[in-house]
């Protein structure tokens, strides 16, 4: 019984390891625009000890992302994002909407838009 409940517990801490591990390898591009920022706000301890973290959610046009303020996944864009903008983003991670996971920002570069007369069509420049 023991050695099927230790067998558990490695096999959970091995399939962890390999998610982290994948989670923060895979890298990709996305062009998306800027709906809103938002911040979610965590506290626990206790009297003794008490600590606040903070989550930095941007939604976009195509899925949300999220800011790291610092830590391994730090963006040096932090705060200079703004709504209704359009960016190239380099992200880091996939995206788990049930266990409230997404892609972090790791760089941003604002993408400029131009109206042309005819047609009305969005050329990149």
């Amino acid at each position: 019984m023991k050695r099927i409940v230790v067998t558990i517990i490695a096999t959970v801490f091995v399939l962890v390891a390999v998610v982290m591990v994948v989670e923060y390898t895979h890298e990709s591009d996305l062009t998306a625009k800027v709906i809103s920022i938002s911040t979610q706000r965590y506290t626990f301890g206790d009297k003794d000890s008490f600590n606040t973290s903070y989550k930095y959610i941007v939604a976009t046009d195509k899925g949300p992302l999220e800011i790291a303020p610092d830590g391994l996944m730090a963006s040096r864009q932090f705060g200079t994002l703004q709504e209704g903008k359009t960016y190239r983003f380099h992200l880091r991670g996939y995206s788990i909407v049930l266990l409230g996971v997404y892609p972090f920002i790791i760089e941003a570069e604002q993408e400029v838009e131009r109206e042309q007369q005819n047609g009305g069509n969005n050329e990149k420049l």
